[in-house]
């Protein structure tokens, strides 16, 4: 028996990961080839679980990915699972332009707006 590694990975991927099995497994029970956007939206639907607020927010980003940017599923768990690896938040995790233009030094100070 195969065992996942889940012990080493944050909230954001084994969220990632456990939501994109229920995809895939959604997929499989709907019928042709429909938009991807409609799968991950029926999956949203049919998830049976109260979750954590954390796996709301991977479900959204699934959404928001996949359906509107056009970027295959496999990839945004890979990125969410790398993005979990090299230790960065779960929003940053999830949602990739989370504050993606906010620079190491914070313009804004106590006195100010520095330049």
């Amino acid at each position: 028996m195969r065992t996942v590694p889940f012990l080493e990975q944050g909230e954001a991927a084994v969220s990632a990961r456990v939501f994109y099995q229920w995809v895939r497994l959604t997929n499989k029970t709907m019928e042709g080839c429909p938009d991807p956007g409609d799968v991950i939206t029926r999956a949203i639907e049919t998830w049976p679980f109260n979750t954590s607020s954390i796996m709301r927010l991977a479900q959204h980003s699934m959404l928001h990915y996949v359906a509107r940017n056009k970027m295959q599923s496999r990839r945004w768990r890979y990125a969410v699972i790398e993005r979990d690896r090299f230790g960065m938040g779960f929003r940053s995790a999830l949602y990739f332009d989370y504050k993606a233009t906010r620079r190491d030094d914070p313009r804004v100070t106590n006195r100010g707006v520095t330049r």
